[in-house]
């Protein structure tokens, strides 16, 4: 339902300015069925399922598809904070954040990673990445630097794996670059980076990341409400 939800709420705001109150029947528990606002739906699944240890632990087990899981995750919380921006607030990011890159939980979400998926690893830092960079998350400069460090070092050890918000995203590519060497990253890593991304895309960087911007302000819209569908989040 996210997609219809998600795209009907971007619709109402473009009109009018605000988004519309949204709810969905919760019959999680069939004895109680209920209308669920969909900021508290979604606040109750990501703290039972996707920063839980337990739902995490079970996502291990399953390995390369569980590692599959969790970036869908992610995409899913950034459909929904690109088309229900009042409903994903910062700290879900952060906790994100602390939970699947700072391992918070001591799950070894590292080398879980490395062993099952490590390109889902890279798709959920760059998609980090890049809601930092559109301004739906305000993260500090040392989250900021990490996730450029982890994006970077992925791309640079594993190559590109070429997500439709990377390879697709010339702009992102720009900015991992200049934000790296705002952030002090060594020169060689960043180097290293923008070689791989240019022999992946077959164009240079920056002349790529200046081009046809009012296309790709639409594809946002179109790439963020097609994310938003499948679960909550």
């Amino acid at each position: 339902f996210g997609d219809v939800m998600g795209g009907l709420a971007t619709a109402i705001r473009n009109i009018d300015g605000t988004s519309p109150e949204m709810v969905i029947t919760n019959t999680r528990d069939p004895g109680r069925p209920e209308m669920t606002t969909i900021d508290k739906f979604i606040g109750t699944e990501f703290r039972s399922r996707y920063v839980n240890p337990t739902w995490i632990e079970g996502m291990q087990k399953e390995g390369y598809a569980g590692a599959g899981e969790m970036r869908s995750f992610v995409e899913y919380l950034w459909g929904w904070d690109a088309t229900a921006p009042e409903v994903i607030d910062d700290a879900k990011w952060q906790e994100t954040f602390d939970v699947y890159v700072e391992d918070k939980h001591g799950l070894g979400m590292e080398q879980f990673f490395e062993k099952n998926s490590p390109f889902a690893y890279q798709d959920m830092t760059a998609r980090m990445v890049e809601t930092v960079r559109k301004g739906y998350w305000k993260a500090d400069a040392a989250t900021q630097k990490r996730l450029l460090e982890e994006y970077i070092e992925s791309v640079n050890e594993h190559g590109v794996g070429c997500a439709e918000h990377t390879c697709g995203n010339p702009r992102l590519q720009k900015y991992v670059i200049d934000e790296a060497v705002r952030a002090g990253i060594p020169v060689p890593a960043i180097e290293g980076f923008q070689r791989a991304m240019e022999q992946a895309t077959g164009t240079g960087v920056n002349p790529a990341g200046g081009a046809a911007p009012n296309f790709a302000a639409r594809n946002d819209r179109r790439m963020a409400e097609s994310l938003a569908a499948g679960p909550a989040i």
